[in-house]
């Protein structure tokens, strides 16, 4: 009985590990996705300074670039 116990608690164990590593890679290519949208938006938007002043407009935008970076817009 003590032995099925030990096996249950390690196979618990693992699994939760690769849950873990499962959730850390994803978080990672969230953020790397990011990143990159960031950069493109930035490189797009930074000349135009009349809609870097309006928040609106610039949140629009972001949104817009990270629909059009994920193939969603």
């Amino acid at each position: 009985m003590y032995f099925l116990h030990s096996l249950n608690k390690k196979l618990f164990i693992n699994r939760a590990q690769d849950t873990y590593a499962i959730l850390g890679n994803r978080l990672k290519g969230y953020f790397t996705e990011l990143k990159v949208v960031y950069a493109m938006y930035c490189s797009k938007v930074s000349d135009d300074e009349a809609e870097l002043m309006d928040p609106t407009v610039h949140t629009y935008k972001c949104e817009d670039m990270v629909a059009k970076f994920r193939g969603t817009g």
